[in-house]
């Protein structure tokens, strides 16, 4: 004996469950299962149809390779032989030398056109703008900037026709005081007695100033350099007096 035949709706009542007609009608399904529903098929072959089917799309779309993003357009890519550069000075002092970047075409497709653009006041670059597939761009530093401390700045490297412009050159400056002493006027690393020297024949015999800036000698940082010094920085060294103060303080 057979056993017990599923209700003759069941069939429609699980296409129905699963979205088959809507499934049916946008051709989703595949002739086997459309065949199923249409004469009646139990529910449970027309489930495990519509599983496999549905498992064989997924399979599908995973093997399906992604499309890459098209770099056979014949356009350039924008490439950087340094995307970082560190400078370093002392206020009032030589300014850090020049570096150079280069700037290519790392696809050696077409003629790369590229411009530059410096987000900060003390950093310049150049030549500005060029349409070649290699080119030398010298950076360095505005003389006027003397601000202490650590700056940062950025080369923005633009394209009308490169695929990933913008790039971007980082630029660090660190700015030094120059007076690594206040009193050591004659820049020997040390205060002593010929520092008193130095100071006293500068001011009353025009003798050479302080070094490496005037302002080493102004051991009050009073904004003046006068027999005042003289008479505290002779209190300091023979007579155990304060220190001078910092004249990093006073540029």
């Amino acid at each position: 004996m057979s056993g017990p035949r599923p209700h003759p709706n069941r069939a429609a009542s699980v296409a129905t469950e699963l979205n088959m007609p809507n499934r049916l009608r946008s051709g989703i399904i595949p002739s086997a299962t459309r065949t199923a529903v249409r004469f009646g098929l139990p529910a449970v072959l027309l489930s495990v149809l519509l599983v496999l089917h549905l498992q064989a799309e997924t399979v599908s779309r995973r093997s399906t390779p992604t499309p890459q993003p098209a770099e056979s357009a014949g356009l350039p890519r924008i490439g950087l032989s340094e995307t970082v550069l560190y400078f370093e000075a002392e206020r009032f002092m030589e300014l850090p030398p020049v570096q150079v970047i280069t700037i290519f075409n790392t696809q050696d497709i077409g003629v790369l056109h590229w411009d530059l653009d410096v987000d900060r006041g003390w950093l310049s670059a150049s030549p500005a703008t060029g349409q070649q597939n290699e080119a030398n761009i010298s950076v360095w530093i505005i003389g006027s900037f003397q601000v202490l401390g650590q700056h940062t700045g950025h080369i923005i490297v633009g394209s009308n026709n490169a695929i990933n412009a913008p790039e971007t050159v980082w630029v660090h400056l660190n700015m030094l005081c120059p007076i690594e002493l206040t009193g050591d006027v004659n820049d020997d690393g040390q205060i002593t007695q010929s520092d008193i020297i130095y100071l006293v024949n500068h001011l009353l015999r025009a003798g050479p100033q302080p070094l490496p800036l005037v302002q080493a000698g102004d051991v009050l940082c009073d904004g003046d350099l006068d027999l005042g010094d003289v008479i505290y920085l002779v209190n300091f060294i023979l007579k155990a007096g304060p220190s001078p103060c910092n004249a990093c303080a006073l540029i």
